[in-house]
This record gives structure tokens, C-alpha cells and sequence, in this order.
């Protein structure tokens, strides 16, 4: 119901982040943090507001007050999403050109900080020799966001690790294919945000996990901070059983140390 006259006030009290000029794309005024709430006196008029978030445009829900899943009763289907999608990829003035015939190719997300992916190297080449296309890298750190939407919105498949930049599925175009990675012992199963959004009917995604069995292709660092992964801060006991586990059991949101 909203439109483009609606503005964002977002009122949990922090700043702007790294990906703040997404939501500047949802409006045509500019988005309001609750600091910015200070320079407009002590009154302020809202002729009608929101107040949440809807859940109807959702699939998912994140273990808050159970371990995370699909919603039970999910009402959104693929069509809405890629009228998003859409909706998102005109803001960015993305047009999706004709391809030339035969120009498949592969995009894989490359991480920087965390969940690397440590033979990428010999991934893309192993994926261009399986499947006769060729691989296209896209990072973050690297690439603006437009341009990578622009890179997925043309590709016929996307390789990631599990990680919220596995979203970007949602501009893949339809029977393109997401294959997601998930590190030792992290069952996927579990995690399933990215399989349930390209099993919605009409998002006409394949989807495909795969998940590394080998301890010892796994690199953990348990002596970073208790949000990047290390476990100093826990019990000796507790490290140690961190430690010797090899699978993630089902968690709540958002500090379980094994997940981390």
C-alpha cells in the first residue's frame, strides 16, 4: 500500500550502515533515522503511518523464538518477487539486454572476510570446464551493487556460500540455477532461506546445496571477537565441546557460538 510518496523512519536507533542508499531507492523522499526525529522540535504530524513491518511479503523467519525456518504460513509467491525485483532494477536503471546466443555464463559471489571460499581458483575453472561457460566473479567489497544485479540478472547460474548476499538470487532470471555452499558442519536443511525463496511458485529457480563433509578444508579462527566466529570468551568446557562438534544443532537467534 505503500507508495513513492511514503517515507522510511526507521527508529531502532542506528546509523546509516554500508547499504543504506537501498532503501533510499524504495522513495522518492529521503529515509529518516531516529536521530534525524531531534532537528524537528518536540511535535511531530504523521497524517497516517505503518508502524512494523508487514509479514505478507515474507517466506521466512530467522529463529528468534524458534529455530529458524520457513514461515508456516507463507502468502508471497515468486510472481510478487520479481515485480520487486523489477521494481528495484528500474530504480538502479538496470535494463536487461538481449544476450547474445550462447553467451551462458556463471557468476560466483567471492567473499572477503568470512565463509571464503579458499579454492576459488580451481572452482571457476572446474565449473567452466563441467558446463562450457564462462565464470564471472562479483564481490562486495569490490563492485557496486548495480553492477552486480546487473551481472545476475543475465546469468544462468549463481554459486555462493550460505550468507545474506545470496538474496541477489532474486534478480537471477527465470530457470536459472543457485547453488549454495555451506561450510563443515553446518547442515542445510537447517538453513533454508535461499531454498525456500527459489522454491516459491513462479520464482522458476533451480536450486542446489552442497556442503563440505571435511574437516580439514575447514579454517576456523576461535581467537577472533565472539561476533566473528572465536569462542575465547566461553568456559574452557564449552570451547572444547565447540570444538569436538561436528554439526551446528538448531539454534535460536543470534548468538549460539557454534554457529558463529
Amino acid at each position: 500500500d505503500l507508495d513513492d510518496e511514503a517515507r522510511l523512519v526507521f527508529m531502532e536507533g542506528w546509523g546509516e550502515g554500508n547499504h543504506f542508499d537501498l532503501y533510499r531507492l524504495l522513495s522518492s523522499k529521503q529515509p529518516l533515522l531516529k536521530e534525524h526525529l531531534r532537528n524537528f522540535g518536540k511535535l511531530m504530524c504523521f497524517t497516517k503511518s505503518y508502524i512494523g513491518l508487514s509479514k505478507m511479503t515474507t517466506w521466512y523467519q530467522y529463529g528468534f523464538v524458534q529455530p529458524q525456518g520457513p514461515k508456516a504460513n507463507i502468502l508471497v509467491s515468486g510472481n510478487e518477487i520479481r515485480q520487486f525485483a523489477s521494481f528495484i532494477m528500474d530504480r538502479l536503471n538496470i535494463t536487461t539486454e538481449e544476450r547474445p546466443e550462447r553467451d551462458d555464463y556463471i557468476v560466483v559471489f567471492s567473499r572477503a572476510s568470512n565463509r571464503l571460499i579458499l579454492n576459488e581458483a580451481e572452482l571457476l575453472l572446474a565449473l567452466a570446464q563441467e558446463y562450457k561457460m564462462r565464470t564471472v566473479t562479483v564481490s562486495l567489497e569490490e563492485q557496486t551493487f548495480a553492477s552486480i544485479v546487473h551481472l545476475i540478472s543475465g546469468a544462468s547460474m549463481l554459486v555462493s556460500m550460505h550468507g545474506a548476499q545470496l538474496i541477489t538470487s532474486m534478480f537471477l532470471p527465470r530457470g536459472a540455477a543457485v547453488i549454495e555452499l555451506f561450510p563443515f558442519a553446518v547442515n542445510p536443511e537447517q538453513y533454508t532461506p535461499y531454498k525456500t525463496l527459489a522454491s516459491l511458485p513462479g520464482m522458476d529457480l533451480q536450486y542446489i546445496a552442497w556442503r563440505n563433509t571435511i574437516e580439514e578444508n575447514s579454517v576456523t579462527y576461535p581467537d577472533r571477537p565472539w561476533d566473528q566466529g572465536g569462542i575465547t570468551h566461553l568456559e574452557k568446557e564449552e570451547q572444547e565441546r565447540v570444538l569436538t562438534s561436528k554439526e551446528v544443532p538448531r539454534h535460536l537467534c543470534c548468538r549460539n557460538p557454534e554457529w558463529l
